[in-house]
Parts: structure tokens; C-alpha cells; sequence
């Protein structure tokens, strides 16, 4: 009898102790730190085709305006602005050094040969700059004509200004000459005029010649 007392409490704790190690976490059982293993996982995010679409336009829009093929045209821009301009200017600017000079006394120099060659030279390289400069502005887009004129009077001006000799009757702090203006005499007004005609043919006749040779298609426009 008291061994069986004593199986049947022995099976009563087993019982017991199986059903509290089932229900009870082992986190709570056990006091000792556990260690949690944690799991990276790399995703690999794919980029949409039209982003790399816009990447690819942009590099072809680079090299489109900025290749070897931007630096030929704007070497055939330079070569057509110097002859075209040089031609242009050579009559005005003769008639300037030759005729005007001496005879209206504008510069100190009386005007000579060689200044005319110098001038006619110093006249093409500037031509051939605002032959580069002409075609930037005249793009595939188009351009207003206002554009135009505006370009080729902004470099008329800085020419023509740039050209003129200040006499030696004039005072300076503050620059004083005489009349009609003060700032300004006859004399220099009419250095003035005369280098705003010439320059004026000059830059005009540049213009003329690129607009031929862009719309011949033999000089590429800047893409718009």
C-alpha cells in the first residue's frame, strides 16, 4: 500500500512538472540572458527604365552639344566670320585711314597703310569671334530677329567705342573736352559715327554670311 501511495505521487509530480514546462516560456523559467539572433536580409532595389532612359538622353544631349562635332562647327564659324568680315570691312575701313583720317583730323596719326592693314586684320579676328558667339545665338529652336540685331549691335558698339582716340585738348577727373557735350566733343562724336558705320557693315555682313551657311546646312546650328 505504501508503495503505491508513493508511485502514484511520484507520477503526480512528474505530471505536474511536464505541464508547467509546456505552458511556461523558457525565457521565464530560465534566469540566465539569452541571446536573440537577428537575420539581415540585402534587398536589391531595381532602378525604372525611364530614369535610365533620362540618364542616356542626357549624356547623347552632351555629346551633342558639347562633342567634336560643336568644336568643327565652330571652327567653320570662325574661318566664314573672318573672311566674311574682313571683305566687309576692308572698303569702309580704307576709305577711313585714308580719306576721313586726314582730311577730318580725327586721330593724331592722320591715318596710313599700315594702320588700315592693321585694322582690317584686328577686324577679321573680331568677326570671326562674333561669328562663334552668332551661331550660340541662332540656335536650332530659332531666334527672334530682334535676337539678331541685338547681338550685332551689342558688338557694333563695344567696336566703335572702343576705337576712339581722346584728344589731347581734353582735361581729365573729370574727363572734359569742350563741346557739344562735355563728356564728348565734335571730334570724338564723329570718331563715334564713323566707327559705328563701318563696324555696323562689318558685323552685319558676318551675320548675313552665317545665316547663309546655317540654313545651306553647311554650318550646324547649336542644338536649341
Amino acid at each position: 500500500m505504501m508503495m503505491l501511495v508513493l508511485r502514484i505521487a511520484l507520477f503526480c509530480s512528474c505530471a505536474s512538472f511536464s505541464v508547467v514546462a509546456f505552458v511556461v516560456p523558457p525565457a521565464a523559467v530560465s534566469s540566465e540572458p539569452c541571446s536573440i539572433a537577428t537575420t539581415t536580409t540585402t534587398t536589391t532595389t531595381k532602378l525604372p527604365m525611364s530614369m535610365i532612359t533620362d540618364d542616356d538622353d542626357d549624356d547623347d544631349d552632351d555629346q551633342e552639344k558639347f562633342g567634336v562635332g560643336q568644336r568643327i562647327a565652330s571652327t567653320q564659324a570662325l574661318v566664314v566670320g573672318a573672311l566674311a568680315g574682313g571683305l566687309a570691312l576692308a572698303v569702309p575701313e580704307f576709305v577711313h585711314e585714308t580719306i576721313l583720317e586726314p582730311t577730318l583730323d580725327l586721330t593724331v596719326n592722320g591715318g596710313s597703310l599700315a594702320q588700315f592693314e592693321f585694322d582690317n586684320d584686328m577686324g577679321s579676328l573680331m568677326a570671326g569671334l562674333f561669328a562663334i558667339v552668332y551661331r550660340y545665338t541662332i540656335r536650332m529652336d530659332g531666334a527672334r530677329d530682334q535676337l539678331k540685331q541685338g547681338v550685332v549691335g551689342a558688338f557694333t558698339l563695344t567696336r566703335a567705342l572702343g576705337r576712339v582716340t581722346v584728344p589731347a585738348s581734353c582735361s581729365s577727373v573729370p574727363l572734359y573736352c569742350g563741346e557739344p557735350l562735355g563728356y564728348l566733343d565734335w571730334n570724338m562724336l564723329t570718331q563715334i559715327g564713323v566707327n559705328v558705320v563701318e563696324s555696323g557693315i562689318m558685323f552685319a555682313a558676318t551675320a548675313a554670311a552665317m545665316d547663309v551657311c546655317m540654313n545651306k546646312g553647311w554650318i550646324k546650328k547649336f542644338p536649341g
